[in-house]
């Protein structure tokens, strides 16, 4: 009789056991859940009733991080304005009449680990220093990409880190520091203006758009061009395949390989 409760007790005891973890595994897929927009309260980020889940993305609870004008039928804009925002993904999603614009402040950043993907009306923009202290920052971590198919203006510092491509369709104007680290990648076939300082990484670079450099342009591996360069300040660069592709000197230099 005793070893009978015995085994009940230790089944009783299994049981309990694989109920908890199961009800843990539970907590921990429902906070593993997409962090909507919803601006309720004000345009900041970091304020925690702005979002569904009523708290501000971290980059590790949430599966991706949505601004969806669209969906919600209502424009958005929404400012990072403190240091440390962290995501680990970024949707923006507009349409001809509600529009999302999100602008990363002067003294803030927003580091996004699973990268970022705008839509034809979407708005990315990167404030200056202005008055602050420091530019506005906003960094992809090692393989995250950033696919921009709207309007994105970088007026303080864009840095995409290893593993990570910039792949603009839209128009990129770069007006402060934008730079890809060492196995990073750009491919434009969007309209791409330079008139701050654009760094490229080692990795395969391509223009298929309309890519002009009023400012200083370095390009590891600008390896092809079949769109339209347009060279308004001295350029330098790998090029190495213009087939196809017309090379415009308007005032710069171009520095480059042997091209075929």
């Amino acid at each position: 009789m005793r070893r009978s409760i015995h085994r009940v007790h230790a089944k009783i005891g299994y049981l309990s056991i694989a109920a908890l973890f199961s009800a843990l595994t539970l907590t921990s897929t429902a906070f593993a859940a997409d962090a909507d927009w919803k601006g309720t309260t004000d345009t900041k980020w970091g304020t925690a009733t702005n979002w569904d889940s009523s708290t501000a993305p971290d980059g590790a609870t949430e599966t991706n991080t949505n601004i969806k004008a669209k969906t919600d039928g209502a424009s958005y804009a929404v400012d990072v304005d403190s240091a440390g925002a962290v995501a680990k993904g970024l949707v923006l999603e507009s349409d001809g009449t509600n529009k999302v614009t999100l602008t990363v402040k002067a003294d803030a950043n927003l580091t996004l680990k699973g990268g970022a993907t705008s839509d034809a009306d979407s708005t990315i923009v990167i404030d200056a220093v202005g008055g602050g202290t420091t530019a506005g920052a906003l960094v992809f971590d090692t393989g995250a990409d950033l696919v921009n198919n709207g309007t994105l203006t970088n007026n303080g510092t864009l840095t995409l880190t290893a593993a990570s491509a910039l792949v603009n369709d839209g128009t990129l104007t770069n007006n402060g520091t934008l730079t890809l680290t060492a196995t990073s990648a750009l491919a434009n076939a969007g309209t791409l203006t330079n008139n701050g300082t654009l760094t490229g990484g080692a990795g395969l670079t391509t223009n298929a758009g309309t890519l002009t450099n009023n400012g200083t342009f370095t390009a590891n591996s600008l390896a092809t061009n079949t769109g339209t360069l347009n060279i308004g300040a001295d350029t330098t660069t790998a090029l190495t395949d213009n087939t196809g592709g017309t090379i415009n000197l308007n005032g710069g230099q171009l520095t480059t390989g042997a091209i075929a």
